[in-house]
């Protein structure tokens, strides 16, 4: 990594965190680091620095001031601010919490990227099972490793391993039942039972969860 740039809303996030937080943020002091601090929208939109290799967004729920994160226009900048072979990094909620979000998100993103790997790992700090990611470029194929560098990381990592990397990109079928569900509404304009849990209950108007998971 030659140089890295962190966007953050909030100065006080960063502030709090090289504080109170040291073990995990330890590159503050990393010369190769810049902080910008302000939307990332609007650093997307009206960026001048120069192609990026990658760009990662780690977004809150589409909701609220971080709903921009997630709407067509914001996914459109990413793919003009990054290098021909650049790759877009977006999470995309709980496919089993969240279906209808999960295939909206999907179906979005694939606009604007003609090749979408959606991937999922555990995040243990929220009571959703299995947490997806997008893994978006113009032509990237992320399960074409290169083994010199797969071979380097054998060894020294705490999780990744090349079968977790291939496993990962396997989609469950729920959530590829539910990016379908969602791709044949939007090109016939038929409503589709595509707002339903994980476990094919029907949703529950009443439940702050559920009423989330409708988009």
């Amino acid at each position: 990594v030659e140089s890295c740039l962190l966007v953050e809303l909030d100065a006080l996030v960063v502030e709090a965190c090289r504080v109170h937080l040291p073990t995990l943020g330890t590159a503050w002091k990393d010369p190769r680091l810049k902080l910008h601090f302000g939307d990332g929208a609007d650093f997307v939109e009206r960026s001048h620095e120069p192609p990026f290799d990658v760009i990662l967004v780690d977004g809150c729920d589409p909701e609220g001031p971080a709903a921009r994160l997630f709407e067509p226009a914001f996914f459109a900048a990413c793919r003009q601010r990054l290098s021909p072979t650049g790759v877009l990094g977006i999470q995309s909620e709980s496919p089993f919490l969240m279906p209808a979000t999960y295939a909206a998100i999907h179906r979005s993103v694939s606009t604007y990227f003609e090749c979408v790997h959606p991937l999922f790992g555990p995040a243990p700090l929220y009571a959703a099972g299995p947490w997806s990611y997008m893994h978006c470029s113009r032509s990237v194929d992320p399960l074409k490793m290169d083994p010199v560098r797969a071979a380097r990381l054998a060894g020294h990592t705490r999780y990744w391993s090349a079968a977790v990397h291939h496993g990962a990109f396997a989609v469950p079928a729920y959530a590829a039942i539910a990016s379908a569900l969602r791709r044949v509404a939007e090109q016939t304009g038929i409503a589709t039972d595509l707002d339903v849990q994980g476990d094919g209950a029907p949703l529950d108007p009443e439940s702050e969860t559920d009423r989330k998971s409708v988009v």
